[in-house]
């Protein structure tokens, strides 16, 4: 993030200050530079830094001329990406203007959506021009930070009473990041059980609930939040592996998918399992928004008792205990097998865990899913985030919450997959055709390893890759065998991870440079920069040879030949080369 300034003080606090703004001490002259030359500037850093860093405007609020001017200025570059503080008044035009010009975020002075209140702030807006503006907001995926100010001098109950009302009906737009008081402080305000839920409301919509923690409705769920991310980061350290090999593997595959995505790299406890099974071929539900493009459903994997327990056994051997925390359903409904609580115990019995289990049929079979919260318990349920219900329409929605109780809920996560959510989602599958909401490009598959389909009795070793025309679904199939027993599945296992897990550069392996990166150049220096993210290189004759070789796709051992340089700069030059594999940049 690079700070850059366009403006000193507030055009509209000059004229009518907000009532609780403490910025610009008592003189407040305001002072703005000309769009031309904040253009210039912009054009400056970013040519400066072009590791595709973001500009953040420290202004108090961008001026006018300079909202109706960029998105002209900045209409023949590329590169730009900024954020910065604008005042909710702007119009829908002005809103896809600053998305236009390169701004991906803003913060905005909402404050409130209560009219009274509004007008006791001084803010000069109105309720419908606030929502007018978040919706357009929304529309052209413009990310919005603002906040919501309570314990506000001469607020009345019925203010709080009324937003109750109106916040239910905009689940769908972009809620408040942070609540807080009036003067300032991070004090709830407690005497008002309106100011609770309004938190409680938005918090779900949002999924982020950590300014919660001293709200007594939220805190329960706080804890849990933060038990499963403790958990999970647990699960993943290499002591849960045998293979050190395929340990290594993992995280590079996880470099690489952060490296090509911010909104991975953003949520820290994303990661991928070796294996995953499939109980069944296709799915029964096959959701619109489902970006694996599940198959229709043609059959479920009998329970063969040993032959399920020897392959559990087999992949513990040779993966490790990890393979008890990974999922027993892939491009598919794990509650359309009915023995899938039998194959569920039987890896517990063998692994000593219980993978999670994720169904969009919650309410299709409440009792089973009782039985199943019984089998699971409460301290994985709660610790572990061992059941997900996926949301799939607000009328599914509410038949779940009349099926279950609160309390039977409570330590169930529910992924808000309608079309009305304000989760972005991702543009893979069939929710690429799915154009109500907001979508980012990433793969929604956890796995990077062996997939196997028992009914086919078929290996597949799958890869996470960037949804685009090749991989609609975001997955890359390398490459898919039979097996016939238990040995056969053991060996084939085997094979497949030795063939594609590379924990380092190979050095007789045809490598390419990630095709979705950009090249830039900048003092002396070469930048392979991903999405908000460069790896450098000195700007060098031999440097430049290498990324030409690995472009088209090369051998280690035929680059370094290339050359011309002594034997004795070879493991440095490998050294290099297996930072860029490690880091994702070279495939």
């Amino acid at each position: 993030m690079i700070m850059m300034e366009g403006s000193r003080g507030c055009w509209w606090g000059q004229k009518y200050p907000c009532t609780f703004c403490t910025l610009n001490g008592e003189k407040n002259e305001y002072r703005t530079k000309t769009p031309q030359r904040v253009f210039d500037e912009m054009t400056t850093l970013i040519k400066k830094y072009p590791g595709g860093y973001a500009l953040e405007f420290t202004d108090n609020v961008l001026s006018g001329d300079l909202i109706e001017q960029l998105p002209i200025l900045t209409q023949n570059i590329t590169g730009v990406k900024a954020a910065a503080e604008v005042k909710p008044n702007l119009t829908e035009e002005q809103v896809f203007g600053i998305r236009a010009a390169g701004f991906w975020q803003v913060q905005a002075g909402i404050e409130s959506l209560n009219g009274h209140l509004i007008r006791l702030l001084g803010k000069g807006n109105s309720p419908v021009g606030h929502i007018a503006f978040l919706k357009a907001c929304r529309r052209c995926g413009l990310d919005l930070t603002s906040n919501i100010l309570y314990r506000i001098p001469g607020e009345e109950a019925e203010d709080y009473e009324m937003l109750c009302s109106l916040l239910p009906l905009l689940y769908h737009l972009p809620p408040p990041t942070s609540y807080t008081t009036e003067d300032g402080s991070t004090a709830l305000f407690q005497s008002e059980d309106a100011a609770l839920m309004v938190e409680a409301i938005h918090a779900v919509n949002q999924g982020s609930v950590a300014y919660l923690s001293e709200n007594p409705y939220g805190r329960a769920y706080c804890d849990r939040f933060s038990r499963a991310n403790r958990y999970i980061t647990e699960v993943f350290r290499s002591d849960s592996f045998h293979n050190s090999q395929i340990y290594s593997y993992l995280q590079r595959v996880r470099n690489r998918c952060r490296m090509e995505s911010a909104l991975i790299r953003v949520h820290r406890n994303i990661y991928y399992f070796p294996i995953a099974f499939e109980l069944s071929h296709g799915c029964r539900v096959c959701c619109d928004f489902c970006g694996l493009m599940a198959e229709r459903w043609t059959a479920n994997a009998p329970y063969d008792r040993a032959l399920w327990q020897d392959v559990i056994q087999a992949s513990y051997d040779f993966t490790g205990p990890i393979v008890g925390e990974s999922p027993l359903y892939f491009a598919n409904e794990p509650l359309d097998n009915p023995d899938y609580e039998r194959f569920l115990a039987d890896v517990e019995e063998i692994t000593g865990h219980i993978p999670q289990t994720t169904t969009a049929v919650a309410e299709r079979e409440p009792e089973r899913l009782r039985s199943l919260m019984e089998f699971l318990g409460q301290d994985r349920l709660r610790d572990q985030e061992r059941l997900r219900f996926s949301i799939r329409s607000l009328s599914q929605f509410r038949r779940v919450t009349e099926c279950f109780t609160p309390e039977e809920l409570a330590f169930v996560e529910l992924i808000p997959n309608n079309r009305e959510s304000v989760f972005m989602s991702s543009d893979s599958g069939r929710n690429r055709q799915r154009d109500s909401r907001k979508k980012i490009r990433y793969s929604i598959s956890c796995l990077a390893g062996v997939k196997v389909n028992l009914p086919d009795r078929t290996l597949s070793f799958v890869e996470p890759v960037l949804p685009d025309e090749s991989y609609p679904c975001g997955i890359r199939v390398l490459e898919t065998v039979n097996f016939a027993n238990a040995q056969d599945y053991r060996e084939k296992l085997e094979s497949l991870f030795r063939a594609h897990a590379f924990a380092d550069l190979p050095k007789n392996e045809i490598v390419r440079i990630h095709p979705n990166i950009s090249v830039k150049k900048a003092d002396n220096e070469i930048f392979r920069v991903g999405d908000g993210v460069a790896f450098r290189l000195s700007d060098n004759r031999w440097n430049e040879q290498m990324l030409n070789d690995f472009k088209s796709g090369s051998t280690f051992e035929q680059s370094f030949r290339k050359l011309g340089l002594p034997d004795a700069f070879e493991t440095d030059v490998y050294d290099l080369l297996n930072k860029m594999f490690h880091s994702g940049y070279l495939l």
